[in-house]
């Protein structure tokens, strides 16, 4: 009796491990998703706020042009009033 006692205690011991085994590995599977899957919406977010930079970016050049532009026109009128001081002291 005590043969078959220790034999199902054997058995039993055995499937306690298995699943403690099962059990470690399950953990480490969903650690793993869990892992994968914030690391893809971090990515996910990077790329959205490279996107929203580079059309920052965008809106930045042009803004740059414009003021260029406007500095253009800036220096040419105070060339025209300068010549037109000019004109006003000859007389």
């Amino acid at each position: 009796m005590l043969e078959k006692e220790d034999a199902r205690i054997g058995a039993a011991a055995e499937s306690v491990y298995k699943l403690i085994c099962s059990e470690k590995i399950r953990s480490q599977m969903e650690a793993r998703e869990d892992y994968y899957l914030t690391m893809e919406s971090y990515n996910e977010a990077i790329k959205e706020r490279d996107e929203q930079l580079a059309k920052r970016d965008e809106q930045l050049a042009e803004k740059d042009k414009e003021l260029a532009e406007k500095e253009r026109q800036r220096a040419e009128m105070a060339a025209q009033i300068e010549q037109l001081r000019a004109q006003l002291a000859k007389r």
